[in-house]
């Protein structure tokens, strides 16, 4: 086994309107890293994925939000982002989030409306400005994933 790519695995390309998070999301990755999936900073996690076409494993920073139904990723570029699409080709993802692994089998893309409860006011508005329409809800495999 390979050693986890430092790649964010962002987007080649930003859907239109979404150039500015695109550029964000390339230099924040990087900053984000070493604090995502800590304890101390539960805003982010880290999705663990293995390449598609390459099998290379990549490690990616993102927004994540536990619920009682599953745990909630914005998808700010939609469904063509690289990681939710290695999610969906390998039938699972480990998320680590709060210095904890979580394992989830199966992703339903819903609408940002949809989620909303999930997210504080302010995460809510900051999909907005984003221009995020859609986040993923990932199900736990089994009760030790839904553990908060």
């Amino acid at each position: 086994m390979t050693a986890p790519s430092t790649s964010t695995s962002t987007e080649t390309e930003a859907p239109s309107g979404g150039a500015l998070m695109h550029r964000i999301a390339v230099h924040a990755g990087p900053m984000a890293r070493p604090i995502s999936g800590r304890r101390f900073f539960p805003l982010y996690g880290v999705i663990h994925h293995v390449g598609r076409k390459s099998g290379t494993e990549y490690s990616t920073p993102v927004v994540v939000r536990q619920a009682a139904d599953g745990m909630y990723v914005p998808l700010p570029f939609g469904e063509r982002t690289n990681w939710y699409r290695n999610a969906l080709a390998a039938g699972g993802v480990r998320v680590t989030w709060k210095g904890r692994d979580h394992w989830f089998a199966s992703a339903t893309v819903v609408d940002r409306e949809a989620a909303r409860p999930a997210f504080s006011r302010v995460m809510n508005a900051m999909m907005s400005m984003s221009g995020a329409k859609q986040i993923v809800r990932f199900d736990p495999i089994d009760d030790r994933s839904a553990d908060r």
